[in-house]
């Protein structure tokens, strides 16, 4: 018996657009407009942080973004290339090393033993499917997986079904399923929603980059994927640049975009935050906006969800799906440490 569709547990995404869907080419061409959000590259002379010429490939973007929205990030085709920008990059490292493939083993293991756990079921993992990963102080993995069900025959044509899951797994080594399902189908209803809400989406993007461009015209700034810098204030022209690899001293403060509320600082607060820019110690949007900066520079940096704290938030402090505010300024910057 085939077991009942699942709905989806993000409200904006869903699975690839299928040939012929002529809403979904009608956005496609708002996306090729003079004015799109992907018109300017991130540039830098460090190659973690892949330069892109000119206008990066939209069509490309649009697709990577399109297939993240209706996959729920488990299926993605495309990948743009920019490993700072692009939210979430495909994985085939577990294909080469046993290592890996026995690391990813293990996680989804613990995934399909949540799953049994919640629905009385009876699961084994069987194989990876795909991997998919982002990366902010830890992993976030996308996996999907095919399991067997113990209770029935093995050569019954129902006893291997495909599951996906989130899984994190920190740098502090701490491990948590966010959830496992089996790998959900959309109705064309659902995808007739999906791009309703992309569309929206999209406007209202387009808006908040107007107005910061009229409120402040010669210091905004447009970066792939929808992030926001604006250049507060200048420091001295020959300080020292902040660049990926480098050990950085920060002051800050973030602010929750909705409302203007402060959740965190060290402003007054004893020594800068120092970190190492393209660490992962630092959520994404954060570790971009900083990259490029010199001694004395003041920024505000506008960050998206995708390259913030995502759908799931940050522990009842940021919430599901927020956009960020940071305002940073560079205190010091030490070289990286020779190897």
């Amino acid at each position: 018996m085939a077991e009942p569709e699942i709905p989806s547990e993000f409200p904006y995404r869903g699975r690839k657009r299928q040939a012929g869907e002529e809403e979904e080419e009608n956005m496609n061409k708002d996306d090729d407009s003079d004015d799109s959000d992907y018109s300017i590259g991130y540039d830098s002379d460090d190659p973690i942080f892949e330069i892109l010429e000119g206008k990066a490939d939209r069509k490309i973007w649009t697709q990577y973004y399109r297939e993240w929205d209706e996959s729920e990030g488990f299926d993605i085709s495309v990948f743009p290339g920019t490993s700072f920008m692009a939210g979430i990059a495909q994985q085939y490292d577990h294909l080469t090393s046993p290592k890996v493939k026995q690391e990813y083993t293990e996680l989804c293991k613990l995934a399909i033993k949540k799953f049994n756990s919640e629905n009385d079921k009876m699961y084994a993992f069987e194989e990876i499917v795909t991997v998919n990963a982002s990366f902010a102080a830890g992993t976030w993995y996308y996996f999907t997986f095919k399991a067997r069900d113990a209770t029935v025959d093995v050569d019954d044509a129902d006893a291997i079904k495909t599951f996906q899951a989130l899984v994190w797994h920190g740098i502090d080594e701490i491990i948590d399923v966010d959830f496992c399902r089996l790998k959900k189908f959309l109705t064309n209803e659902d995808k007739k929603n999906m791009r309703e809400e992309r569309k929206k989406k999209l406007q209202q993007r387009r808006e908040a980059v107007a107005k910061f461009k009229q409120d402040n015209p010669s210091l905004v700034k447009s970066f792939v994927p929808r992030l926001v810098i604006e250049e507060l204030s200048k420091g001295k022209p020959g300080g020292r640049k902040a660049y990926p690899g480098f050990k950085i001293g920060i002051r800050y403060t973030c602010k929750l975009q909705e409302n203007d509320k402060i959740f965190d600082t060290n402003i007054g607060k004893g020594d800068p935050l120092e970190f190492r820019i393209a660490s992962g110690q630092l959520i994404k949007g954060w570790e971009i906006g900083v990259n490029g900066m010199r001694v004395g520079d003041k920024r505000r940096i506008t960050i998206p969800p995708e390259l913030g704290y995502g759908a799931k938030g940050d522990g009842g402090i940021v919430p599901p799906d927020s956009w960020l505010v940071i305002e940073v300024e560079l205190i010091y910057v030490d070289r990286p440490t020779s190897t």
